[in-house]
């Protein structure tokens, strides 16, 4: 497989850091379970690697990778399959599939989310949950209280609380539809209501 499509899935969202905050830092997610084959069909290479997140100083050039550990993630949802404080303090990563040698093309929906304390170097976990089949967007209320985690693959949302950087289920919703595949999600400005993109074209 060509390296340029390899380098591209392997580095799957840049979610660049809050301009208020620090404009110069930004989090990547880098799926390392995924290539695409020559049908440009995404497949688990010969060779899988851990997935991982990398903070990357982009202050000055070339940029700098400051930090790289492994975390789960997926080349499905992104920009939108992570998130970060405005304080820059803490993330919540998602990962919409892993490697599966039982699956077709031995990828499979994966349900992991992870909440990650970027105040440490290395970055390290604050929490390890899981959402639903094929997690992908995770977005949180304005005023911080609400995360709301789209599972594609289940057809679902997934609701949390969220306080002191620590994510508590408190539901799901059912979208009626395991095909729908929902896959983004916004808050309106008030924090009162979300509205959900969902891929199907039929229900």
């Amino acid at each position: 497989m060509p390296r340029h499509l390899h380098n591209l899935l392997a580095a799957t969202m840049l979610v660049a850091l809050p301009v208020a905050a620090r404009a110069d830092i930004v989090l990547s997610s880098n799926d390392g379970h995924t290539v695409q084959d020559d049908q440009k069909r995404l497949v688990a290479p010969k060779e899988v690697h851990p997935d991982t997140i990398s903070i990357i100083d982009v202050s000055h050039y070339p940029p700098t990778i400051t930090a790289t550990v492994e975390v789960p993630g997926s080349v499905v949802g992104p920009p939108t399959a992570a998130w970060v404080a405005k304080d820059e303090s803490w993330a919540i990563v998602t990962s919409a599939t892993k490697a599966d040698p039982q699956a077709k093309d031995s990828i499979a929906p994966d349900d992991r989310v992870s909440v990650i304390d970027l105040t440490t170097n290395p970055p390290k976990f604050n929490q390890n949950l899981t959402s639903g089949l094929g997690a992908t967007t995770v977005r949180v209320s304005p005023d911080g209280t609400l995360a709301l985690i789209a599972n594609r693959t289940e057809g679902t949302v997934s609701v949390f609380t969220v306080a002191n950087k620590q994510l508590t289920a408190v539901g799901k919703v059912d979208l009626g539809n395991k095909g729908s595949l929902p896959s983004g999600i916004v808050f309106t400005h008030d924090g009162k209501h979300a509205l959900l993109h969902a891929a199907a074209t039929t229900w």
